[in-house]
This record gives C-alpha cells, structure tokens and sequence, in this order.
C-alpha cells in the first residue's frame, strides 16, 4: 500500500511541476536623441513581430521611457514561445524598434534607441543580459 501511495504522490508532484505558470513581464523602452531623452514620442507594444497585431499604446515620459507591463506564460515542461515587436511613432510612420520571436518569456525586456541614425539603433537586454543585435529582422533564442 506504501508504494502505491509513493507513486500516486511523485505522480502528482511531477504533473504539479509540469504545469504551465504566468508571470508579469515588463518592457522598458528608453528613447534618446543627441543623447538626450526623447519624450512625447507614442510607442506601441504589438503581440506580433513587425508592428502587427493587437497592440498597446503609451508615450514617452519627459525621461524618455515608456513602460508596458503584460502577463506572459512560462512553460512547465516544454519552452513556450514568445513573439513581440515595438514600435515608435516619427513623423507620419510607424517605425520598428524591436521584432522578436523568443522563448522563455524574460521577466525583464529593456530596449535603448538612440533615433538620430537614418535608421534607429536599439540595444536590448533580457533580464539584465545584452541580446545579440535583434533590430526588425527578429530572433529566436
């Protein structure tokens, strides 16, 4: 009976542990030109990569970042995918800053963007760790 009992309980535990979480996930966008915070501009956080998708919408503080916070799910067993793009609003167009296909989900997404080249240069880090160049084309991690 003390087996049965043993096998039912790792069982359970190995099932409980198997199971998909969520977490919150923030995204940290700090916009610059001549090295000084760009404020007022719209950025936009779609759910899909280059600028497609649902999307949410905030602007620029007077420091230059825009902050989006979203639930993200983490994969008990297998790696769940994550795709996202973000977006800056220059003049009339919509302008890609990031366009990522990734997984795990990051706690932590920071994206820098100096926007005085032709085309905006980003840096990007996942929890605190420098991302390879991911520009628009995306990634997969």
């Amino acid at each position: 009976m003390r087996v049965v009992a043993r096998a039912l309980l790792g069982t359970t535990i190995l099932a409980i542990a198997g199971c998909d979480s969520v977490q919150d996930q923030t995204i940290v966008v700090a916009l610059t030109r001549g090295a000084a915070p760009a404020a007022s501009l719209k950025v936009r956080l779609h759910a899909l990569q280059n600028c497609q998708g649902s999307f949410e919408e905030a602007t620029a503080a007077s420091d230059g970042h825009a902050r989006f916070v979203r639930t993200v799910e983490i994969g008990g067993v297998g790696v769940i995918t994550d795709e996202l793009s973000v977006c800056v609003e220059l003049g009339r167009s919509w302008v890609p800053l990031l366009s990522s296909l990734h997984g795990p989900a990051p706690a932590l997404i920071e994206v820098n963007c100096d926007l005085d080249l032709s085309t905006p240069r980003c840096l990007v880090a996942f929890d605190g760790r420098p991302q390879e160049d991911l520009g628009t084309e995306g990634h997969d991690t």
